[in-house]
């Protein structure tokens, strides 16, 4: 049995459970990444420590781990992986590494939440 996610299921047989506000929070999360305003984070190979709201946690079965969308205070997005889900609407405080910058968002590599 695979378990598929919600971006495989077509939205008429979505469960009721799934509640349109969720939904619609959702949207504006990641509509919020996608026309973030900040720029990139750093410069690729540096080191950088910031504040963000994460905006998705997506679990990679081929990986093992999460990886983690979120926006900083001064709205520059940030994708990184994680070992543990976190809520959507968390506020961490990170550290990392830049990896990529591309598409509007700074990848990180080895994150650290402090």
């Amino acid at each position: 049995f695979k378990q598929k996610t919600a971006y495989e299921i077509p939205k008429r047989d979505w469960s009721s459970d799934v509640c349109s506000s969720d939904l619609v929070a959702r949207d504006e999360r990641e509509r919020r990444v996608k026309f973030a305003q900040g720029g990139y984070l750093g410069t690729v190979g540096s080191k950088v420590e910031t504040t963000i709201e994460v905006t998705k946690s997506v679990f990679s079965q081929k990986w093992g781990v999460y990886f983690l969308t979120g926006l900083t205070t001064s709205d520059q997005a940030v994708f990184f992986s994680y070992k543990e889900d976190v809520n959507a609407g968390t506020i961490l405080r990170i550290k990392g590494n830049v990896k990529r910058q591309d598409n509007n968002t700074t990848q990180l590599n080895r994150v650290k939440v402090l």
